[in-house]
């Protein structure tokens, strides 16, 4: 609704400056698709400490990346974490993890998205896989 002024002169309308606020957003919950020493194959199964995935899929492995990334996500206070294993060290193209994507996909439940090593993949691979992340994390909100 616009002011009517009965006089002529200058006036001063205030805004406010402050921006506005930033949801809260939930990061306790990832899923992390990528090779292990033991485990089920393409099965999602969540771990919520550091002990019970060193004994369902081997612990840390010198040969991959992605049970380094676990490790950090337990020492930094996340709570759960839903692995897919989808390999044992190398991972040769991008089927893998598009399955892993897949699954995922009909599971949902998390909040971050992990595929450390898509590294491993060409470029034209990599990128693949990461569209499809992006995909996947958009209609989840996740990030």
């Amino acid at each position: 609704m616009r002011k009517t002024y009965l006089t002529p002169g200058v006036y001063i309308q205030k805004q406010s400056f402050r921006p506005p606020a930033i949801e809260h957003a939930p990061t306790s919950t990832a899923a992390i698709i990528g090779s292990f020493p033991r485990g089920a194959m393409m099965a999602p199964k969540q771990v919520l400490t550091w002990s019970a995935f060193e004994k369902e899929y081997g612990g840390l492995s010198s040969s991959t990346l992605s049970s380094h990334c676990i490790k950090q996500f337990f020492d930094n206070e996340g709570k759960a974490l839903w692995v897919i294993r989808i390999g044992t060290k190398h991972i040769a193209g991008a089927s893998p993890f598009l399955q892993g994507l897949s699954l995922l996909d009909r599971m949902g439940g998390f909040n971050i998205l992990c595929i450390p090593q898509t590294e491993q993949l060409s470029d034209a691979q990599a990128a693949k896989v990461m569209q499809a992340a992006i995909t996947l994390v958009t209609q989840h909100r996740a990030i």
